[in-house]
């Protein structure tokens, strides 16, 4: 593994919908900013992978009145949702992408390591000093030290590393957020060997009967 030592004024972890207006907003205002994503595209829950579009304040347009109590998005990602609005009519999931992406390539203060996990924090006295973050795909480990350590993973891995960790609105309703999957049904003629959950068999079958496919044999 190659080891690389790096420095910056602002250290973001994790490029979702948070993480990368934090980056940009950094960037733009003079601050050195290393933007670190585990993943080879950008904007997380929000990106191609999983594909759970930015909802925003307005909620999709389901909360409030049009041009009387209208609730929008400022900043960074309302420029975001009015670029896509108008390069992405067709509301491909890979241009949200490719906009995060040149979003944060045009700014030269900001340095974006893509594939790349945060994986250890070290700390004084609850305040984190450096991190590690390892690339396996090019076999790069990266020491990072910065002024400012921001933590935009989602799920507080940067935080609960070595820092004091603080859950918000997550403790008063006593849940948090799950993961995320993203499913899609194929009609293949047969039963596939691999079912994890009763149900899928069900859906498969009553598709297959919509289909005109009534002779279904179930496989274990």
């Amino acid at each position: 593994m190659k080891h690389t030592d790096l420095y910056c004024d602002i250290l973001v972890a994790g490029g979702g919908a948070a993480g990368v207006p934090t980056a940009i907003a950094a960037a733009r205002n003079g601050a050195k900013v290393i933007l670190c994503q585990d993943r080879s595209v950008l904007g997380g829950n929000a990106s191609s992978e999983v594909r759970m579009h930015i909802v925003g304040a307005d909620a999709s347009g389901k909360r409030g009145k049009k041009l009387e109590t209208e609730a929008r998005e400022g900043g960074i990602i309302e420029e975001i949702r009015l670029e896509t609005a108008v390069r992405n009519p067709q509301r491909s999931p890979s241009m949200l992408d490719l906009i995060y992406y040149e979003k944060c390539r045009e700014n030269d203060n900001l340095t974006l390591l893509l594939n790349t996990v945060v994986t250890d924090a070290i700390a004084d006295q609850g305040i984190i000093k450096q991190v590690i973050a390892e690339r396996q795909s090019t076999e790069d480990i990266f020491t990072i030290k910065a002024a400012i350590f921001v933590d935009c993973t989602g799920d507080g891995r940067l935080g609960r590393k070595r820092a004091h960790l603080i859950f918000g609105d997550e403790r008063v309703r006593k849940r948090i957020m799950k993961s995320s999957r993203m499913m899609k049904e194929i009609i293949t003629g047969r039963v596939q060997a691999y079912c994890f959950k009763q149900e899928i068999l069900v859906t498969l079958q009553n598709s297959r009967r919509q289909h005109g496919q009534e002779n279904l044999q179930k496989k274990t």
